[in-house]
């Protein structure tokens, strides 16, 4: 079953394999945790720089996206371990994401973009509960304060991300909304 907490997970899994190079040549992973903004930011996080936060800013339903094979309230059959099928219904769902990142020196702010840029320009994948979804940066915006040279200075880009994901429903948790979608439709 795929559910939006495993969309994050995955993008999640994806985004720690950013890494910068720290003041010795050395590759280093960043630190990435779910949260907004100002949320990342309310601790002290200007020592664990360059530092990632994001978070899902939509979720849409998108039936463009259904097809002969995946149709909505038809399901794909599964078999059970007992030899019984159970049918699995999916919905497609497009999902966006903010990225937030700070970094103290501009040369990490570089790497990083370029990384993100590279991963997800084209369509990269994210794997969700062994489902590969595709995942588009939609917008980077760099919004550093470059005026200042204190050492107190932030560096700080954005990235939108869209991933194009199906998510899953157990048979009894689509039947409850196949009966109530029946019950607002009834007279």
């Amino acid at each position: 079953m795929v559910t939006l907490r495993e969309v994050d997970e995955g993008l999640k899994a994806v985004l720690e394999r950013l890494v910068y190079l720290n003041r010795r040549g050395e590759k280093t992973p960043v630190r990435v945790v779910y949260s907004t903004p100002e949320k990342a930011f309310a601790g002290d996080v200007r020592r664990e720089l360059p530092f990632i936060s994001f978070f899902r800013i939509s979720a849409m339903p998108n039936p463009e996206r259904f097809n002969a094979f995946i149709r909505p309230w038809y399901g794909v059959p599964a078999r059970k371990e007992n030899g019984n099928f159970e049918i699995t219904k999916f919905t497609p769902v497009d999902l966006q994401y903010q990225i937030d990142v700070w970094c103290k020196f501009y040369s990490d702010v570089s790497f990083l973009q370029t990384q993100l840029i590279h991963w997800f320009s084209y369509g990269g994948k994210i794997n969700c509960s062994g489902l590969l979804f595709p995942v588009f940066l939609e917008d980077l915006s760099d919004l550093s304060q470059l005026e200042s040279d204190s050492d107190d200075r932030l560096l700080r880009f954005s990235a939108t991300l869209r991933i194009e994901s199906w998510l899953s429903a157990e048979e009894d948790i689509s039947t409850q909304v196949d009966q109530i979608i029946y019950n607002l439709d009834s007279p």
